[in-house]
């Protein structure tokens, strides 16, 4: 198991950003970088080069613009859900998604 998989199964500390939300009246936390931003790979646990978009809402959801990094972020993420977007426009279409079940 690599350093990434290893570090991405350790859990963050969110009761702050929960605590953000619920004042600020808001659902979610949006972000739109790369692994490198530090704030991405603390909230998302994975590491990729290209920029992707998690998603916080209490639960941890990752968007990918291209299915290239699908595969890995179910096995290395510790994210809840996982989807795959082919193009936004109106209404999103996607083509792979992914649930964990007892994370």
């Amino acid at each position: 198991m690599g350093m990434g998989a290893r570090l991405a199964r350790m859990e963050p500390e969110l009761s702050a950003l929960d605590a953000y939300l619920d004042d600020a009246g808001v659902d979610g936390y949006l972000l739109d970088a790369d692994s490198e931003t530090s704030d991405q790979y603390y909230l998302s646990g994975f590491d990729a080069p290209d920029p992707f978009i998690t998603l916080y809402d209490g639960e941890t959801h990752l968007l990918f613009p291209r299915s290239l990094e699908f595969g890995r972020a179910k096995r290395e993420s510790r994210a809840y859900s996982i989807v795959v977007i082919l193009g936004v426009t109106e209404q999103f279409t996607h083509i792979s998604s992914f649930r964990k079940t007892g994370v």
